[in-house]
């Protein structure tokens, strides 16, 4: 890591050089998802001003939200341990909070909206999924206000 930091990789850099986006969901398993937050609080006390942090990482590492939430959704279709479990509702969390605090968005938009799909009976498998897990987080907060 250390080499890394020293050669000016930024954690986009690193994201690549250990593989994550090849691993699709089964990187939410993986002991490189570790790697990628330890080289990050690194990266972030060395360079402040560039910080970020592990949630916008894999969401620009898998391609962006669309392509980021079918991975996370297909890891929580079937998550392989209590790691995978964890990491997926983490970050499945944070991007749902995020279409619905700041996108406003209801679950009938997220497959125009987000996955730029037509209607869901024409939406790929793992579109409708992304929809379904959305619709659950959607109606689970609305009753909690």
């Amino acid at each position: 890591m250390d080499a890394w930091l020293y050669n000016g990789k930024d954690a986009d850099d690193v994201f690549g050089i250990l593989g994550i986006r090849a691993e699709g969901s089964r990187s939410m398993n993986s002991r490189k998802l570790v790697v990628l937050d330890e080289y990050i609080n690194l990266f972030n006390a060395r360079y402040p001003s560039a910080a970020t942090d592990s949630f916008i990482v894999l969401r620009d590492g898998f391609g962006g939200e669309a392509d980021f939430t079918r991975v996370l959704s297909m890891a929580k279709l079937r998550p392989e341990s209590e790691r995978m479990i964890a990491n997926t509702s983490k970050y499945q969390g944070e991007l749902f909070s995020k279409w619905m605090v700041e996108d406003m968005l209801e679950p009938k938009g997220v497959l125009s909206t987000v996955l730029e799909g037509g209607s869901y009976g024409t939406a790929r498998s793992e579109d409708k999924l992304v929809v379904n897990h959305y619709n659950v987080f959607y109606k689970r907060r609305t009753r909690e206000q």
